[in-house]
């Protein structure tokens, strides 16, 4: 599937410099906290607005990022919209190129400086969870391996419904989930929320019975608790 890609812009004076932002894509569901670092971003007095513009070509839509707030003059943050919701999307199948402007609320600042990195609205996308399968008294570390799939702080993994799966570690880098499974007995989905979006995992996490063939004979071991 096809993302929505972004040019980060600035409408501020003109040594305005965006460096970094963590994390750089987000969810089309939106939900997830950016922060955007840089130079002479801002200042403590005033108001700003972190929007979303997307031009279709016949009409601008202008979208919100949430919460947009000063923490000083190098760093600036937000929450990601829907943007899904906002342009009657019903999910993410074609690219959308949209661009971020930093506004004063207030006062429309002449645009002075287009930062060259991008920032990425993307369905989540997991390929494989390994193992797929572990004792009902749970204790199974499992590894989710996908695309854009999680956030550091942000990120919760479910095996079943309300089965939380415990110590969750997100690799950014290398955008996999490690975590612990609880208790829990049968084929179970396995679900990663991230901001306000969610996916399964094509196939599911077996509880139950595991085998260990020997040399001499096959020795089992029922997982079930008493």
């Amino acid at each position: 599937e096809e993302s929505i890609a972004t040019d980060l812009t600035v409408c501020l004076q003109k040594n305005t410099e965006i460096q970094q932002i963590v994390p750089d894509w987000s969810p089309g569901e939106g939900g997830v906290p950016i922060t955007i670092t840089g130079k002479s971003l801002a200042v403590q007095t005033q108001d700003i607005n972190i929007l979303f513009i997307y031009d279709d070509g016949g009409s601008v839509s202008t979208i919100n990022c949430v919460n947009s707030r000063i923490v000083d003059s190098t760093q600036l943050e937000c929450t990601t919209p829907n943007v899904l919701t906002e342009l009657k999307l019903m999910s993410l199948h074609n690219a959308i190129s949209t661009n971020i402007t930093i506004q004063y609320v207030g006062k429309q600042v002449p645009n002075h400086n287009k930062s060259d990195k991008e920032f990425f609205f993307t369905p989540l996308d997991i390929s494989n969870v390994v193992p797929s399968k572990g004792p009902e008294s749970g204790g199974t570390i499992i590894r989710v391996n996908g695309t854009r799939i999680c956030v550091p702080g942000h990120t919760t993994v479910t095996v079943g419904d309300g089965n939380y799966c415990e110590n969750v570690s997100c690799n950014m880098a290398a955008q996999t989930l490690d975590c612990v499974t609880a208790t829990g007995a049968g084929n179970q989905t396995v679900k990663v929320y991230l901001g306000a979006a969610n996916i399964s995992a094509p196939q599911d996490f077996v509880y139950g019975l595991i085998r260990w063939w020997t040399r001499s004979h096959l020795i089992v071991l029922y997982s079930r608790v008493d």
